[in-house]
């Protein structure tokens, strides 16, 4: 099978890359060069209709995992919009005129589900609290529109992913903030005491792998690890491996930011046969350790 990965140069594409070049041909698209230099790559925009023309030659499988903003980013929804929804669409559209048999697009779960009420089942209506769980909504809704039996579609609301290889750059993520502050021996800004649900690489990859299996024209099915944890269970960690305290300034959370986040997933587990099988305090420990200790 040839598969195409669309953010192939990032954390999970990377992680995500390597596993099914075991058994298939890939394709790698980004803004970015990929380190692993072992599969053909593209650089470029995925909203690109030229680059997508190639790109697309010959593939079976879609896997959508590049997105330009963060919560944190705040972007307003023009520029949403315009940096992440217009070019999802053209892909979209450009896979299903193309031979592509199967889409399948990681979106978020605590910024799709936002206020719902927690554990998030997919059968809740979606109560985004920022244009970044916005824009993921409505590329899912596109995809859901397009979605025909030749064309199979998947959307996965994640949890934030943890792993060795992870970039620990600025609104990426509570994890990378507390590393950079704890290497830097700078103070680290805690945004109110929230508690959500994190997944092993590992664990997310075999569900994106896994997605291939889905029997139906569109699925949304949720990927957490089902272990939720809080801002001090993570510092906890982190100074088991520093054997020091981290210097921590409480400040009021931010409003664009879901405090908790817990997901069922029961669905993918039926249906899928997923099931998380990688500990979550063990990855976190096992990249602080190396982030901290190199």
């Amino acid at each position: 099978m040839k598969i195409l990965i669309v953010g192939g140069a990032g954390f999970i594409g990377s992680f995500l890359a390597s596993q099914l070049a075991k058994r298939h041909s890939l394709v790698i698209l980004d803004r970015h060069k990929p380190q692993d230099k072992r599969f053909p790559f593209l650089v470029g925009d995925y909203g690109d209709n030229k680059i997508l023309k190639r790109a697309l030659d010959k593939i079976e499988v879609v896997y959508h995992l590049a997105w330009s903003s963060t919560p944190a980013s705040r972007l307003s929804w023009s520029e949403e919009v315009k940096q992440n929804v217009s070019p999802s669409r053209r892909l979209i559209d450009a896979a299903k005129n193309s031979a592509v048999k199967q889409f399948v697009f990681l979106s978020s779960a605590g910024t799709v589900y936002g206020k719902a009420k927690p554990p998030f089942k997919e059968r809740q209506k979606p109560k985004p609290i920022n244009n970044y769980g916005r824009a993921k909504l409505a590329v899912e809704q596109y995809l859901k529109g397009r979605a025909e039996k030749k064309f199979k579609a998947t959307a996965l609301r994640a949890t934030n992913a943890i792993g060795l290889g992870q970039k620990l750059r600025q609104g990426q993520g509570v994890v990378p903030a507390m590393i950079t502050a704890a290497k830097q021996n700078k103070t680290f800004r805690l945004y109110g005491e929230s508690r959500k649900d994190y997944i092993a690489v590992e664990d997310l990859v075999a569900a994106l792998i896994k997605a291939r299996e889905q029997k139906t024209i569109f699925e949304i099915f949720n990927v957490g690890s089902g272990e939720v944890l809080s801002i001090l269970d993570i510092i906890c960690l982190l100074e088991k491996v520093t054997q020091q305290p981290l210097r921590v300034k409480k400040i009021p959370p931010v409003l664009y930011d879901n405090p908790y986040v817990q997901v069922d997933i029961a669905k993918i587990k039926k249906a899928l046969g997923w099931r998380s099988r990688f500990s979550v305090k063990k990855s976190l420990s096992q990249l602080f350790q190396k982030e901290l200790r190199s």
